[in-house]
């Protein structure tokens, strides 16, 4: 999903991958030729070798290039970090005139634990290596505290239907698997669009970028 929704933006730019893990994302940019330069920052050196083979790795922030990227990715980190807002602000630093940052983060307010209150299912996601849990709000005043500008903040479906009666009958993970032949994609696609509108998906999605670029009358 996230490879098909971001090859074009992301082609021939020089990208940043933040708290990448395997490497799974940067791995299908690579194999498929899509960015200028590839760069990761992860610090669990049990991922180094494979990254250090495909792409341009860092450990920590203060050793990236200040003014260099043109986009930095963030997929399921934020709500890992102590300080989040410290975070953003370093990584401001290393954007380009023109970069911005995507974001990827569970959504608080996603449909399991509101309109279902699923129990097993907030068993489940309220764990200590969660932080932070964000609404579209919340996370907007975040962003913008940290000195940038949200360019949008949209609600993406990853888990289906099936992954949803799932829980709700018997309190698992992993329905879209086992319950895969309740499946299909005019399914699916219908049940997320609904999700959207309540505003009730499981992932929010945010792309921001520096103020300057407003405040430059060049």
């Amino acid at each position: 999903r996230r490879f098909n929704e971001y090859k074009l933006v992301f082609k021939d730019r020089k990208v940043l991958d933040f708290g990448c893990g395997r490497g799974t994302f940067l791995n299908k940019l690579k194999d498929n030729n899509i960015t200028k330069d590839l760069y990761s920052l992860e610090p669990n050196e049990q991922y180094h070798k494979w990254l250090s083979e495909n792409t341009i790795i860092f450990s920590k922030i203060d050793t990236l290039f200040d003014n260099h990227f043109d986009y930095i990715t963030m997929f399921h980190v934020l709500e890992h970090l102590k300080d989040p807002i410290a975070i953003l602000k370093q990584l401001k630093t290393k954007l380009n005139k023109q970069g911005q940052i995507i974001i990827e983060i569970p959504n608080h307010n996603d449909v399991l634990s509101t309109i279902y209150d699923a129990t097993a299912y907030k068993d489940c996601v309220y764990v200590p290596w969660h932080l932070f849990y964000f609404t579209s709000n919340t996370l907007k005043l975040l962003l913008e505290k940290a000195g940038f500008e949200v360019e949008f903040i949209k609600q993406i479906q990853r888990y289906s239907l099936a992954n949803h009666l799932h829980w709700l009958r018997l309190g698992k993970p992993n329905g879209h698997i086992v319950w895969s032949f309740l499946d299909n994609n005019i399914l699916n696609q219908t049940y997320a669009s609904q999700l959207a509108y309540l505003g009730v998906c499981d992932t929010l999605v945010v792309l921001i970028s520096k103020k300057e670029k407003y405040d430059d009358k060049d």
